[in-house]
């Protein structure tokens, strides 16, 4: 967890404030001048939605390490356990809210290799994080009434870790550029 809050703050701090061209988004400028000024307010909320699904990815993907560190064997879930899991769960779903409705463009030029990678991970861990945690939710509730667990619930962590390296993983392809 405190490499995890490391390279955050090692991310906020690298960050050099530079001019954000439309090239940089890989976006083709419109020709005509009256959509100028609209274009270049779609664009500022674009990259201020990305940055806040930057950072708020980073603090899903702390909350994520703290979850999995406190994971326990078999059994009663711990508190710790259970409060990670919230954590990073809302967090997740912030993120992947700024990422969604991020405003678009409809012409792009040819994508950058770690942004597909990215978005293909994301095809990983979104369903890893959908079902995780009502895998949690199921198993928690047959542990507080001593049943042993039988169907799917038993694959919440293997379905967790799942999403947690591929998540990892994405994080890792944006912050390096691979």
């Amino acid at each position: 967890m405190v490499l995890s809050v490391l390279f955050i703050w090692g991310e906020i701090l690298a960050e050099i404030p530079k001019d954000i061209s439309l090239s940089d988004l890989a976006v083709v400028p419109l020709a005509d001048s009256e959509n100028y000024e609209m274009l270049r307010k779609k664009t500022e909320k674009r990259i201020w939605m990305l940055k806040m699904h930057k950072y708020t990815a980073y603090a899903a993907l702390a909350a994520m390490t703290g979850a999995m560190m406190t994971a326990e064997d078999e059994g009663e879930i711990s508190d710790e356990h259970l409060i990670w899991g919230v954590a990073s769960g809302a967090l997740y779903y912030t993120a992947a809210s700024f990422a969604l409705f991020a405003p678009t463009f409809d012409e792009k030029t040819e994508e950058e290799r770690s942004l597909n990678w990215h978005e293909r991970l994301a095809w990983v861990h979104g369903p890893a994080m959908l079902l995780a945690p009502i895998l949690g939710y199921i198993a928690h509730q047959k542990y507080k009434n001593h049943e042993t667990l039988t169907g799917i619930e038993k694959q919440h962590r293997g379905i967790a870790s799942l999403g947690y390296l591929s998540f990892l993983a994405a994080a890792i392809t944006i912050s390096f550029d691979f």
